[in-house]
């Protein structure tokens, strides 16, 4: 299992700002991969992979990182504040 979690538009579109998510449901251990299949999943999500930043463990990562179990994944979509 991996820890997901999503901010902003990413957890309004999934409906949590958190989940856990079995490696085995996923084509390759992979961000890209784990992108896919949430694509899959959430078809509102397409087209916006260009503008996420993902985390691993707290640390930015790209979408060829290797994922383990107990991984914590951050999916980040831009925010403004002021």
């Amino acid at each position: 299992m991996i820890d997901v979690k999503c901010f902003a538009i990413v957890a309004e579109i999934i409906g949590k700002d958190s989940f856990e998510l079995d490696l085995e449901v996923l084509e390759s251990p992979t961000i890209a991969s784990l992108w896919t299949y949430l694509e899959r999943v959430y078809p509102a999500l397409e087209g916006k992979k260009k503008y996420i930043r993902f985390s691993k463990n707290l640390s930015f990562v790209p979408l060829d990182e290797c994922l383990h179990k107990g991984d914590e994944i951050g999916i980040i979509p831009p925010v403004a504040g002021g």
